[in-house]
């Protein structure tokens, strides 16, 4: 569902919004306000790294940057004055407005007839549920970049189909194993 998302903002939006959005849902660890203020300077294009000098979290994100992105922002112009907003629009050079965002994704959600997934929960939440399929606990809470367990533990409770999931990988492996998983009641129990 996301490629199809991504696929329509980058049809219908500026390039930088659609790069925004994906970066967003690449590297969940960032938030959109965080993503939107990127300076020049702190999308560090020589090391391949996003640099966030003041996040909530209170000390500095640094944040590896894929070979794809990498190799996206390399065919990017540069623009030589470091103070420069990296989001700006194109037309004018004016930084993005707080809502740019937000809005592209109400019109690309609205466009596929999606409800009910705002921008934060459709790139940070939806990825993280997504990764948790084959990654680690540990794995994902280092990608959304959450410090304590209290306020990462959401994205990792489990029911309906994920658990119906776990139940049969169990099977799987115990069958596999050549163990036992007949489970029924004895006839005398009956």
């Amino acid at each position: 569902m996301f490629i199809t998302f991504l696929h329509h903002i980058r049809a219908h939006e500026q390039f930088r919004v659609w790069l925004a959005i994906k970066w967003l849902a690449t590297y969940i660890s960032v938030r959109p306000t965080e993503m939107r203020t990127l300076t020049e300077a702190q999308v560090d294009r020589k090391r391949g790294l996003l640099i966030i000098p003041h996040p909530k979290e209170k000390r500095p994100k640094i944040v590896p940057l894929t070979a794809e992105d990498r190799d996206i922002l390399s065919a990017i112009p540069h623009n030589f004055d470091q103070h420069a907003p990296f989001f700006r629009h194109e037309r004018n050079g004016e930084p993005f407005g707080v809502s740019i965002l937000y809005k592209a994704w109400k019109r690309a959600c609205k466009a596929l007839g999606i409800t009910g997934v705002d921008l934060y929960g459709g790139t940070k939440h939806s990825t993280a549920m997504g990764v948790r399929a084959v990654a680690t606990f540990e794995e994902v809470r280092l990608m959304t970049g959450h410090t304590t367990n209290k306020a990462f533990e959401r994205y990792f409770r489990t029911e309906g189909a994920a658990l119906e999931s776990l139940y049969a990988k169990r099977k799987a492996i115990v069958a596999d194993n050549q163990m036992t998983t007949d489970f029924s009641l004895p006839q005398s129990a009956k």
